[in-house]
């Protein structure tokens, strides 16, 4: 360490390591964007594909997502294989209603605190335009 140098500072900092939760409500492009902007500040491990086919017509939409993305009808199963496979300290869920009421949003971020990893609504709001 040079002169004026912190250890802190000589170090970089381990971002938090997040599985986005996603749906088909919103188109690809916008998808993509709340991705990037996640990637700013988290390590995005993967996401999980919650549903919806309104904007999102099949596994070749998600392809182009730039990370891996686990889809299953059992949001559960796929929650717990997200966590199980990457092991994320958070999960930050990007999905709206009606693909998922609040109802099971609570559900979900309930499973996942269960097994140890926090969940978080992505703060910046998804427009679909």
């Amino acid at each position: 360490m040079g002169p004026g140098s912190d250890a802190a500072g000589d170090v970089m900092k381990a971002r938090e390591k997040v599985v986005a939760l996603i749906d088909g409500e919103h188109y690809l492009p916008v998808i993509q964007a709340a991705l990037a902007e996640i990637r700013q500040k988290y390590e995005l491990l993967a996401a999980v594909f919650l549903g919806g086919t309104e904007k999102i017509a099949d596994q070749a939409d998600l392809a182009q997502l730039g990370c891996p993305v686990i889809n299953d009808e059992d949001l559960l199963a796929a929650i717990d294989k997200a966590i199980i496979t990457y092991h994320p300290e958070t999960i930050i869920d990007l999905s709206d209603e009606p693909v998922i009421g609040y109802r099971e949003r609570f559900a979900l971020a309930g499973h996942a605190l269960s097994r140890g990893v926090r969940s978080e609504e992505h703060t910046s709001e998804l427009q679909s335009h």
